[in-house]
């Protein structure tokens, strides 16, 4: 009886080349290579590509060799370390003369002990659609709250779709570790969760497209044993459409109290009421009206529902409330006030790429052909409301200025200097930071036309279509 000795490492080549060996002393030389490759890689002409796979053989991989001489590539590289067991991954930039939408066949070669050899071809596809697979969750809501009790807590739904074909999906969190293989172009995934224990739940959502482009999304629920949250928000809108179509502001956050047996249970927030009768209902997520809404049951009263319908709580009158809910007691307060803080004979939006009302703050003021970005004197400025003087509205548009500084935006109420100002909360931008706080930049996907209210009063700035 003959004995074989096992032996087992790990090498790391280089950054782009890992290595997960196993050797035996008296390998079967009859055996083949077996290369499990990425079939299609994508990428541009000027960027870099990897070809990546597993490459295995019971009698050892003493080498793989990468050709394309096209491109005057041919490497071999050579495995003194004989593995049964090679991640393959090689990382080549694609030249920049390389034509647009054009295909090219690489051949990866591996070789044993014994001199058997393999060969595979990945086709490099230098396409335009670099677009990874597109994600749309449908539950849980990010950062909404569930009660844990028998049962699933909520079900993880979401879509995945890619026109160039789907390859493959991860899933983590919650207890799920799922890969998945998928063909075709769209893929629905559904999975019920039930949690023992409270906490935050978090999962991350890797998909893959035939191309090779990947894309992850992250997203987290709260799990809690009674109606206790971390935070809290007035709603002013009636469709989920209107909770996420703002860059922000809505909807509004609100304060959490932080007397002892009070935090996660009693909200406060100031609000002004654009109109007699205005409805508002209180979420604990950020996007969405379930699992829990809470409006009005009857007069200070509150109503809890999980469905996402509830009657709202109405404010009577136009003008500016405190409201407080009460998670305790399921009540709620409106109390109406007057302000009595100093106001603002104008305020303006100063900044780069950013029109009010079709007017560039790229445009000196004093001299309109003049370039002048992010400075007082080529604010523009808000509207004041007639009839609330620490209310200012306009029609902004966000796009990209091509002047080498970042796109965003700050206010200020002095076109002859730069105090006073308002910049923002960086965890809640809808929070205005008076003579304080960061400048906001917004990114591509928040370019369009919207909606400004800004409150100097509430020091509440909202952007929203």
């Amino acid at each position: 009886m003959s004995h074989l000795k096992k032996t087992c490492w790990l090498l790391g080549a280089s950054i782009l080349l890992i290595v997960q060996a196993c050797t035996e002393d008296n390998p079967d030389v009859s055996s083949e290579p077996t290369l499990a490759l990425q079939e299609v890689v994508t990428s541009l002409p000027g960027e870099q590509m990897v070809v990546s796979g597993l490459i295995s053989d019971p009698a050892g991989i003493t080498s793989v060799k990468i050709e394309y001489l096209n491109w005057s590539l041919s490497k071999v590289i050579t495995l003194e370390e004989v593995p049964t067991q090679y991640d393959f991954l090689y990382e080549f930039a694609v030249p920049a003369n390389a034509e647009l939408n054009s295909t090219h066949d690489f051949t990866i070669e591996a070789t044993n002990q014994g001199g058997m050899m393999s060969r595979s071809t990945v086709q490099v596809s230098l396409s335009a659609d670099n677009d990874a697979p597109a994600v749309t969750i449908a539950s849980p809501s990010d950062g909404g709250t569930y009660i844990a009790g028998p049962g699933s807590e909520f079900t993880l739904a979401f879509d995945v779709a890619d026109p160039s074909g789907l390859a493959s999906l991860k899933v983590v969190g919650g207890g799920l570790f799922e890969s998945i293989e998928l063909t075709g172009n769209e893929y629905s995934f559904s999975r019920e969760l039930d949690f023992a224990i409270a906490g935050t739940v978090k999962f991350q959502i890797t998909a893959a497209d035939a191309k090779g482009n990947v894309s992850t999304t992250t997203l987290s629920a709260n799990v809690e044993e009674s109606l206790t949250f971390s935070a809290m928000y007035l709603a002013d809108v009636e469709t989920e459409d209107a909770m996420t179509a703002d860059v922000f502001g809505v909807p509004l956050p609100t304060e959490n109290s932080t007397n002892e047996g009070e935090e996660g249970k009693i909200f406060t927030v100031k609000y002004y009421s654009p109109a007699a009768g205005t409805a508002v209902r209180f979420v604990p997520q950020k996007s969405s009206f379930e699992p829990f809404v809470f409006g009005a049951a009857a007069e200070g009263a509150l109503a809890l529902s999980t469905n996402g319908e509830v009657d709202p709580i109405t404010l009577p009158a136009k003008g500016y409330y405190e409201i407080q809910i009460n998670l305790i007691g399921m009540t709620y307060t409106t109390t109406a006030y007057e302000p009595t803080d100093d106001t603002f004979d104008y305020v303006q939006m100063i900044g780069t790429g950013v029109e009010v009302e079709g007017q560039s703050t790229c445009s000196s003021n004093a001299d309109p052909s003049t370039e002048q970005c992010w400075h007082f004197g080529s604010g523009k400025r808000l509207t004041k409301d007639p009839e609330n003087p620490y209310r200012f509205t306009g029609q902004v548009t966000l796009k990209d200025q091509d002047n080498g500084g970042s796109n965003g935006f700050i206010l200020n109420a002095n076109d002859a200097g730069w105090s006073p100002f308002w910049r923002f909360n960086a965890e809640e931008p809808s929070i205005a930071v008076p003579n304080g706080g960061t400048d906001y930049t917004y990114t591509a996907d928040q370019h369009g036309t919207y909606q400004v209210i800004f409150d100097t009063h509430l020091n509440r700035f909202q952007i929203k279509k």
